[in-house]
């Protein structure tokens, strides 16, 4: 069994909810959007927003994110908020340099525009109950 001491992540702990971040500031984050009455995903949003500050090698404004939301009946909704890339990254462009397709990986690739915020967005219109603005309150005290 783990000492908690050993890890340096005290828990965060709640009667009826929980969230879950590699930061402690981050996930009482989160818990504080429950209580306040938000929603799952506002204390996502919340706890992401937190983590871009409090772990910023780790999570940052800059990334992409993937959702998977269910609603009340059980639907289930996806948000790829992966940004777009440049109007440029078209094969054409890719061959006059030289290469038969766009490289995933290295200095030639094609790289996107970020998508976490909107993503971040398009879950609070959906599935949001309280202010966008509470949401980064704790991320902008931090």
């Amino acid at each position: 069994m783990i000492n908690q001491s050993q890890v340096g992540r005290p828990p965060t702990r709640a009667q009826h909810g929980l969230v879950t971040t590699p930061h402690n500031l981050a996930s009482s984050t989160g818990l504080d959007i429950l209580r306040d009455g938000g929603s799952a995903v506002d204390a996502a949003i919340a706890a992401n927003a937190t983590l871009c500050v409090v772990y910023p090698h780790m999570a940052g404004l800059g990334g992409d994110g993937f959702w998977l939301l269910a609603d009340d009946d059980g639907d289930v909704h996806g948000i790829n908020a992966s940004g777009p890339s440049g109007e440029s990254a078209t094969i054409d462009h890719y061959e006059s340099l030289g290469y038969s397709e766009i490289p995933d990986r290295g200095n030639a690739s094609a790289l996107t525009v970020p998508g976490a915020v909107d993503g971040w967005r398009l879950a609070h219109e959906r599935y949001g109950k309280i202010a966008w603005d509470r949401l980064f309150e704790d991320a902008i005290a931090h």
